[in-house]
């Protein structure tokens, strides 16, 4: 089946109902926050992605607005935002709709929190339970590229998105 539907904007009613099958993928814009108006089914069975940040302190995601919309296949959520989620945040993907049904098979979240997922079915939204802030960012590798000119730094359990500082 396969096939991908990205972007963001509108798709018009005279298009018919939208079918991402098993195989296939819906990703609004890939590491940034978009929406999506489609009209008049969304039937979601294959892969949906979509970014969250908490940015500028408040917490924005992608959106999809549709009449209907039927939840199926696999929800990735990615965290792009360079700051720490905070508890009770509240990010909604799945906007105005008249109807909301089905169940995701499978739910990929941020794992730098714990998530109430229990609104994702009625309100079409996942909230930030909690946060873990118990760990210390550690370097796990480095690289020397561009003869020698240019140092990469990997790292890991620091602020989605954001910089080490080396001092």
């Amino acid at each position: 089946w396969g096939g991908a539907l990205a972007g963001n904007g509108s798709i018009s009613t005279s298009v018919g109902n939208i079918n991402i099958w098993p195989g296939g993928t819906l990703e609004l814009v890939p590491g940034s926050i978009n929406s999506f108006q489609l009209e008049p089914t969304l039937n979601l069975q294959g892969t949906t992605v979509m970014n969250i940040g908490q940015i500028s302190g408040a917490p924005q995601s992608d959106q999809i607005d549709c009449g209907t919309i039927i939840e199926g296949g696999t929800l990735v959520v990615t965290n792009i935002g360079a700051n720490y989620l905070v508890p009770g945040s509240v990010f909604t993907l799945f906007g105005s709709f008249s109807s909301l049904s089905g169940t995701f098979s499978s739910i990929v979240l941020p794992g730098e929190a714990t998530w109430d997922t229990n609104s994702l079915a009625t309100a079409g939204s996942l909230t930030v339970v909690t946060v873990v802030t118990n760990t210390v960012p550690t370097i796990t590798g480095y690289r020397l590229s561009g003869g020698g000119t240019t140092l990469a730094i990997q790292g890991t359990n620091g602020p989605p998105n954001n910089p080490f500082v080396v001092l």
